[in-house]
């Protein structure tokens, strides 16, 4: 159970340590899954690269 999404705003292109970091689960339709899994392979990414730049805009 979450009881929060703690957020860290990072600049683009600074890396981070994985302690910036928490991880969290979504649940998502088939349909959008497949829709994300074409996107990061056409852009070269994985899925939470693809995930996070659609979060910020």
């Amino acid at each position: 159970m979450c009881d929060g999404i703690h957020c860290v705003k990072v600049p683009e292109g600074q890396a981070t340590s994985t302690q910036d970091k928490t991880q969290i689960s979504l649940l998502v339709p088939n349909e959008m899954l497949e829709e994300l899994e074409l996107a990061a392979r056409a852009l070269g990414r994985d899925r939470t690269w693809v995930m996070l730049r659609a979060f910020r805009q």
